[in-house]
C-alpha cells in the first residue's frame, strides 16, 4: 500500500514539474517573440524616419532596437551612416566598427569603416581595407577610385600605375585609364611600354588623330 501510495506521488510530482517547464518555455518563447516584434517595429521605424530626414528620432529608435538586439549590425551601420550626414566622423566611427565587429565579411559595412578612417586622419588603415575590399572584390569600380583619389593626392606613382593596370584587365577597357597610364609610363620613362599602349589605342579607336600625335612624343 504504502509503495503503491509513492507510486502516485511520485507520478503527480513528475506531472507537475513537466507542467510547470512546459509554461516556463512557453512564457520564455512569448517574451522573445515580443521582442523581435518590438525590434522589427523599431528598426523599420528607424529606416523611415532616417530616410524621411527625421535622423533624431532616428537615432532613438536604432539605439532603442540595438538594446533589444545588440547584434544587429544594420543599426549600428546606419546609425553610422546619420552621424557621416551630420558630419560627425569620430562618432560614427565608433558605431561602424560595431557594424564590422558583428559582420567582418560585409562589403558595405567594410567600405563605410575605411571611408570614416580616413575623414578622420587614419589613411593607412582606411588603404588597407580598401586594398583588402579590392582584393576580394575586383569588379568595384568604387574601390579603383577611392585608391586611385588616394595615390594622385599623395604622388604614389607606382601603386597607381599597378592600380590602372589592374583596372584595365578586371573592368571594361578605358580610354581614359589607358591615356593615364600612358602619362604614367612617360614619367617613368617606362618606353616600351607607353609605346605598346599607344599602339593599341590607335589600332582601337583608328579614328582619333590625337592617339597619333601622341605616339609622336617619344
Amino acid at each position: 500500500m504504502q509503495n503503491k501510495l509513492l507510486y502516485i506521488f511520485l507520478i503527480l510530482t513528475i506531472c507537475s514539474s513537466c507542467a510547470v517547464l512546459k509554461k516556463t518555455k512557453q512564457n520564455t518563447s512569448n517574451t522573445d517573440e515580443k521582442k523581435e516584434l518590438q525590434f522589427i517595429y523599431l528598426f523599420d521605424e528607424a529606416n523611415k524616419n532616417r530616410l524621411n530626414g527625421n535622423m533624431q528620432t532616428a537615432l532613438e529608435q536604432y539605439a532603442a532596437a540595438t538594446e533589444i538586439n545588440p547584434q544587429s549590425a544594420a543599426s549600428f551601420f546606419y546609425t553610422a551612416s546619420i552621424f557621416i550626414s551630420e558630419k560627425k566622423y569620430k562618432t560614427a566611427l565608433s558605431f561602424a566598427n560595431k557594424a564590422v565587429r558583428l559582420q567582418k565579411g560585409n562589403f558595405w559595412y567594410n567600405l563605410e569603416k575605411a571611408d570614416l578612417l580616413y575623414l578622420t586622419g587614419n589613411e593607412e588603415d582606411a588603404i588597407k581595407i580598401y586594398q583588402s575590399l579590392l582584393k576580394n572584390n575586383p569588379y568595384k569600380e568604387l574601390l579603383y577610385r577611392k585608391l586611385s583619389d588616394i595615390y594622385i593626392k599623395n604622388s604614389e606613382t607606382e601603386n597607381l600605375t599597378a592600380l590602372y593596370e589592374k583596372q584595365q584587365k578586371q573592368l571594361e577597357y578605358s580610354s581614359e585609364i589607358a591615356e593615364k597610364l600612358f602619362n604614367l609610363y612617360l614619367k617613368q620613362k617606362n618606353y616600351s611600354k607607353a609605346e605598346k599602349l599607344i599602339n593599341n589605342l590607335i589600332i582601337k579607336y583608328p579614328g582619333k588623330l590625337k592617339y597619333r600625335g601622341m605616339a609622336a612624343e617619344f
